[in-house]
């Protein structure tokens, strides 16, 4: 530490002297500073850099950083975007600032995200819904499930996964060390782990015929909760592994969840097949 003011102190020191008058450099900010001090050379019409740097030193920054209109918050590992600066609410007065080149400071993969959104939902809408208008129901037993039901709970299903998927790639992306390998690492724990528990859902279904599917919902809910509560302290103790030695560690956490995901998709299909057999190759 003594080593560490020495050096701050020198570089102080240095930002000090005549030179920078020389070169006509304002100074933003050191310990110690006044207003007076800055805001010389290229004046701006309120010392923006200096105040900026006061209130996210002082007891003002959680403040500052809430009003401020881009997302300037320190990454941490449950937010680890440290690019992400756009904030949604600043989009009507950058749109009300287009002519004057406004839509610069929006970041192109919001907006790309957004119409990709849009392209889905409309795709959806034409490859999923309009074919029930040439569907037709075949014979049906008492207290069938009617399309809409069918769509929800297939539709629940989809999300789910993607949410479960993202949820964990953004976890092991810190203890995998790389995004590529936590998405690799993943996505293959859970196809593989589900296959395997698509694969005994016939047996799930035969031993618990009107609850198998509350219990598997049942199941990845305790185990979500479970994880989001043993991972972090888990993965701080394991960080140290070597890389195979960590992929294997994923691959041993994510197999559980993962096949316990695999079984409400085919129950819910056998389900529609039992009531109303004309709907399975929709849903």
């Amino acid at each position: 530490m003594p080593l560490i003011n020495d050096f701050v102190a020198e570089i102080i020191a240095l930002l000090k002297v005549d030179k920078r008058s020389e070169r006509q450099f304002d100074l933003a900010w050191y310990p110690g500073v006044t207003g007076d001090e800055v805001n010389r050379y290229n004046r701006l019409a309120k010392p923006t850099l200096y105040d900026a740097a006061v209130a996210l030193l002082g007891p003002g920054r959680s403040t500052f950083l809430a009003d401020y209109r881009f997302n300037i918050s320190p990454a941490t590992d449950d937010r680890p975007f440290f690019f992400r600066f756009f904030k949604w609410s600043l989009l009507p007065q950058l749109m009300a600032l287009h002519g004057q080149g406004g839509f610069v400071f929006v970041d192109a993969g919001y907006l790309v995200v957004v119409l990709a959104l849009l392209q889905a939902i409309l795709a959806s809408g034409i490859l999923i819904l309009l074919p029930l208008a040439w569907l037709r129901r075949g014979e049906e037993r008492r207290a069938a499930p009617g399309p809409v039901r069918v769509a929800f709970y297939f539709l629940l299903i989809g999300l789910a996964f993607l949410f479960v998927e993202i949820a964990f790639i953004h976890r092991f992306s810190l203890f995998l060390g790389h995004p590529l390998a936590a998405i690799s690492v993943t996505l293959a724990g859970f196809l593989v782990s589900a296959g395997l528990g698509s694969g005994i859902s016939k047996r799930v279904a035969a031993r618990w015929p009107e609850a198998a599917i509350m219990l598997a919902i049942a199941a990845i809910v305790s185990l979500g909760a479970v994880y989001a509560m043993v991972l972090p302290p888990l993965f701080g103790g394991l960080m140290g592994l070597s890389l195979p030695a960590k992929i294997a560690v994923a691959v041993g956490l994510l197999a559980p969840l993962g096949f316990v995901m695999g079984l409400p998709f085919p129950l819910g299909l056998g389900r529609v097949s039992d009531s109303t057999p004309s709907l399975v190759p929709w849903a």
